[in-house]
């Protein structure tokens, strides 16, 4: 590769990665947390360790971001909301930020409580 292209078609590749997740503002970020909290104690997990939300029954901040799948562990809410071959793109909504599943380089804070994180 030239090494004048390197750089646009890393930049490029960066803002694509990025596209992944729908924009969301203030009150839709606080509404998710709050909406985690009630998921957790209406889903609680099952002996496997989790239990699916059905999307039907999602409450609204968390439907308004479309996702494709909403899952309730021990540790919070994981929502995903486009599904990779290594993981995915999503929301991670912990009880305690130290309890989430991945590495931290993985997850983007987006707020107290409201982590995004890409396949990782």
């Amino acid at each position: 590769m030239k090494p004048g292209l390197r750089a646009p078609l890393l930049i490029g590749l960066a803002l694509l990665g990025g596209c992944w997740l729908p924009s969301i503002n203030d009150a839709t970020a606080d509404a998710m947390v709050r909406e985690a909290r009630q998921l957790r104690a209406t889903y609680p997990p099952s002996g496997r360790g989790s239990s699916a939300v059905p999307i039907e029954r999602l409450p609204p901040a968390i439907a308004s971001i479309d996702p494709k799948e909403v899952i309730v562990f021990g540790w919070g809410v994981e929502i995903i909301v486009r599904h990779d071959f290594d993981g995915g793109w999503g929301y991670s909504l912990p009880s305690k930020a130290r309890d989430l599943p991945m590495p931290a380089k993985c997850y983007t804070k987006r707020r107290e409580g409201l982590f995004s994180h890409g396949p990782c």
